[in-house]
């Protein structure tokens, strides 16, 4: 990651550059280098263990007092200073307790993003990262991206690039062209088999192009929905 970070800053001087992750990346070594990086914030995980669930307590305990009165989902988000045995500092802490029909969850960050509230660094912040492990889990799987054909860096780097690059075609094209249909929420690899594979019959005109499916297609319809839109 700090190999990353540092190539990123050598083309992208102003850039602000977010690193979130799971507690894998919860390390002494790396939350010091990070804060000494210009324009670097960090939101990652932390496992819990008993003197977070200490901490966590008085909290745990309102939030279910809160649900039990009125029976409305509460969650409670709350700030405090951390340091595991093997950091040298402290570092910025945040808990967020959630109490509802299924129980009570509890969940802990820590972040370099002091400066902003502890629902913002939570929902908008930490809570993306699991969008973006979607995102990538959808790359690999739905078009193969993690093939690397050749031992050359330059050519895999390319190749990704040209995966990456038709994901987001597929992506605007489900979520533009069949929203309101059953389709804008297939995944890639759903939408690839049923729209990009579909069999049809094409016919050039002079002034049209006149695409045609299989009588009784199940997805006949909601295609031509899209083309309606494309056109």
């Amino acid at each position: 990651m700090k190999r990353v970070i540092t190539e990123i800053r050598k083309h992208w001087k102003e850039t602000v550059i977010l690193v979130r992750g799971d507690a894998m990346f919860c390390s002494h070594e790396f939350m010091e280098w990070s804060q000494k990086q210009y324009h670097v914030g960090v939101v990652t995980g932390l496992s819990g263990n008993k003197r977070l669930n200490e901490k966590s307590f008085p909290w745990v305990t309102r939030a279910r007092e809160m649900f039990a009165k009125d029976g409305k989902d509460v969650k409670l988000y709350y700030r405090h200073y951390y340091k595991a045995k093997t950091w040298s500092e402290p570092q910025w802490g945040m808990t967020k307790v959630e109490c509802n029909k299924e129980g009570t969850n509890v969940r802990h960050v820590v972040t370099s993003m002091y400066m902003k509230s502890q629902k913002e660094i939570y929902e908008r912040f930490y809570c993306k990262r699991g969008d973006c492990e979607l995102y990538i889990k959808e790359l690999k799987n739905g078009l193969g991206a993690d093939r690397m054909s050749c031992a050359n860096f330059a050519a895999n780097q390319f190749r990704l690039f040209m995966h990456a690059a038709a994901y987001v075609l597929l992506l605007e094209t489900k979520q533009i062209l069949f929203r309101g249909c059953e389709l804008s929420h297939a995944t890639i690899s759903t939408f690839r088999e049923k729209v990009i594979l579909t069999a049809v019959r094409i016919k050039e005109f002079k002034t049209k192009i006149k695409v045609e499916f299989v009588r009784d297609h199940p997805i006949s319809a909601m295609m031509r929905m899209a083309l309606r839109k494309a056109s």
